[in-house]
Order: structure tokens, then C-alpha cells, then sequence
């Protein structure tokens, strides 16, 4: 792709200076550009050439958010879920969470799972009762304490949530957790705590995450943005790279230093319109062997974004029991192929099929993946 370039280099091997290059292209083409900043060396090398040219500057500065503009995460899947557009304040909703709560090293991808569905039903439950000065994961922290540690308050939370309709995305997300059992609940809030305080809980940075200085449904003038972030907060990166996209405004990306962050949701997108929009991809990165592994779609479910290679089966012992048993219920069919749901209790059986796909395992078996 002409659009797209790879630079592969280790430290002082000149790859930064031929992103430098590359840069001073767009600049003097008077192009859009957002550039992941991780050394804080593009926004001092090339903010007096920016003045010059006329450009409308923005510094997300997760490192430092005292000199910092205003990105809230949050404001654009309220936009949209304000202005009817409901399935898609849900898919933005959803790769938010899909960020903040993802953890491939969890053994039980359970809790992970159901404190970003809480997150989910919890967010949304905000676009549907809070002013918009009041859109921001703080607010969603707060609504989170209110009902989880006062009786009364989480009774009435609770009535509001059996009040509305099954299909209410609302209830969808937030009823797993509100009906389990306690021990369950405690420990779905847990996770949803832990996370969730990781931005929350550092004042400047929860500044930072309130306001809305750059807002990206409404970017008229030619704009530069640099985001200056650490691993503590490569996830906030994310999620503005993946909004930017979504937003359909034209930009170029620079994204130096790729694996340092987490994989990008958006990046195939990127990769796949960049010839159709006329921008660049342009990324940078020490290790091509670890970007390869971070941004591989098929080690990752499609929806949910759990890591599916190296995976451990919960309860495989007593699937292969229960499986057994269940297969002498008719000795007439030799092959049956399984379905079982995996549960918090353990594990259940929903139907048994008598053509299981015989052919994906042997594939499977050729590829030396079994």
C-alpha cells in the first residue's frame, strides 16, 4: 500500500528521523495528522512549524495532565446516542470497554466480561438521565458507589432495572450483575472498581477526562494532534485512535512506537481505507515480531475481544465427563459433535449434533494447532 509505510528500527537506528520526513510532507501539504508521541519529541520539534502554517494544535498529555487539552472518551457515543443514532452510541460504547476492561492474562475471562457489560449499562443509563457537563467516567464511578454501597439506593436501583423491557440495552447489560447473587455481584463491582480507578481515581488525569477541548465532530480548521501517553494509560490512546477514525474526519496517522501500546481496535480499518481516503499510516515500531502478535484478529473473539490463543478451558475435566455420559444415551449414533456453555456454576450441555464438522478438525490437525 503507497499510503501505508512500516519502519521497523531500534533506538538511534534514524527511523525517527525518516517519521520526521514524513511529517514535514504533510505539514506542507496543510494535511490533518495525529501522531502517538510516546518520547514527547514530535510536539517540541514541530510546534513552531505548526504556528507557522496556521495549524489548530491539540496536546492529549496523559503523562502530564495539568498541560494537557480535554479529551473525553464519552462524548461522542453520547452525541450519537442523544441524536437517535443508539446502535452506534453502543458500538463506541462497547470499544471503549472493550479497552479499559481488556486482560489477556485473566484465567476466567468471566469477571472481565461482565464488569464491562456493568460498565456498558451503567454508561448508558448516564446518556439516558445525566446532563451532558455530566457525561464523563467520573459520573460513572459515582452512579457505581451510589448504588453499590447504600441498601435503599441499590433497592431502587434495582426496581428501575426489572421496570424496563428485556430487550432495553439497558437491561441487557446491567441485569447480569444487578440479579446475581451477592458473592457474584461483590465481585463483578470488584473488577469493575479496579479498572474503572485507574483513571478515576488521579485528579489531574480525571480532569483531563472530563472536558472536551478537542472535539472530534467538529474539526473545521487544519489540525495536528499529539498524544503523549505511558502504559498507564496506552488504552486512552486507543480509544482516541478508534474515535478519530470512526469520526470519518480525513487524518493521518502516525503512530510511533506501536508496540507499546495495546492492540488497536481500529488498525485493519486504518490499514484497509487509507488508499481510498489519500492519507497515511505511517507507524513506527522496535519489534515487528510483537506488533504482529499484538494485532493478530484471530487470536482475539470478535465481540468481546477475549484472547483465544493459549486460552484454558474452564472446567474441561468435567466436560469431557458430562460429554461422556451423555453419549451413551444412544449407542445408534457414533459421531456427535457438542455444544456446552460454559457457566459460572459449570458447565451445561445445550444440544448435541450428529455432523460436528469433521473437516475443521482435521485442518486444524494438518496446522499443527491441535
Amino acid at each position: 500500500m503507497k499510503n501505508t509505510n512500516l519502519l521497523v528500527g531500534i533506538t538511534n537506528s534514524g527511523k525517527t528521523k525518516m517519521i520526521f520526513d514524513y511529517l514535514k510532507e504533510i505539514i506542507n501539504s496543510g494535511e490533518n495528522f495525529i501522531v502517538n508521541d510516546t518520547k514527547e519529541e514530535y510536539y517540541k520539534t514541530f510546534m513552531p512549524t505548526l504556528k507557522e502554517n496556521g495549524y489548530k494544535t491539540y496536546l492529549i498529555n496523559y503523562k502530564d495532565a495539568l498541560n494537557s487539552n480535554g479529551f473525553n472518551p464519552l462524548i461522542v457515543p453520547y452525541k450519537l446516542y442523544k441524536s437517535g443514532n443508539k446502535d452506534l452510541a453502543i458500538d463506541e460504547i462497547n470499544n471503549i470497554a472493550n479497552e479499559l476492561f481488556k486482560n489477556d492474562e485473566a484465567m476466567d475471562p468471566f469477571w472481565q466480561n461482565s464488569a464491562s457489560d456493568y460498565f456498558k449499562g451503567l454508561t448508558l443509563l448516564l446518556f439516558e438521565i445525566g446532563k451532558e457537563e455530566e457525561i464523563n467516567l467520573g459520573s460513572v464511578g459515582m452512579m457505581l458507589l451510589q448504588a453499590e454501597n447504600n441498601k435503599e439506593t441499590f433497592d431502587k436501583f434495582k426496581e428501575y432495572i426489572k421496570s424496563l423491557e428485556f430487550t432495553n440495552p439497558i437491561y441487557i447489560f446491567l441485569s447480569g450483575t444487578v440479579f446475581a447473587p451477592v458473592e457474584t455481584r461483590g465481585g463483578i463491582v470488584s473488577v469493575l472498581k479496579i479498572e474503572l480507578n485507574k483513571y478515576i481515581s488521579k485528579e489531574n488525569l480525571l480532569n483531563l477526562l472530563c472536558q472536551n477541548e478537542l472535539d472530534l465532530n467538529n474539526l473545521k480548521e487544519k489540525t495536528a494532534i499529539f498524544v503523549i501517553g505511558n502504559e498507564n494509560t496506552n488504552r486512552l490512546t486507543n480509544i482516541l485512535i478508534d474515535q478519530l477514525y470512526n469520526s470519518n474526519n480525513n487524518f493521518n496517522y502516525i503512530i510511533d512506537n506501536i508496540d507499546s501500546l495495546i492492540s488497536i481496535n481500529s488498525l485493519n480499518g486504518l490499514l484497509e481505507t487509507s488508499k481510498i481516503n489519500n492519507n497515511r499510516i505511517i507507524i513506527g515500531t522496535r519489534n515487528i515480531k510483537e506488533l504482529s502478535n499484538k494485532n493478530r484478529e484471530s487470536d482475539y473473539t470478535p465481540t468481546t475481544k477475549v484472547k483465544v490463543d493459549r486460552f484454558a478451558i474452564p472446567y474441561w475435566k468435567e466436560i469431557i465427563k458430562m460429554t461422556k455420559e451423555a453419549a451413551k444415551v444412544n449407542y445408534d449414533v457414533n459421531v456427535v459433535g457438542w455444544d456446552v456453555a460454559i457457566t459460572e456454576n459449570g458447565p451445561l450441555i445445550i444440544d448435541g449434533n450428529w455432523g460436528p464438522g469433521m473437516d475443521l478438525i482435521q485442518v486444524l490437525e494438518e496446522l499443527n494447532q491441535i
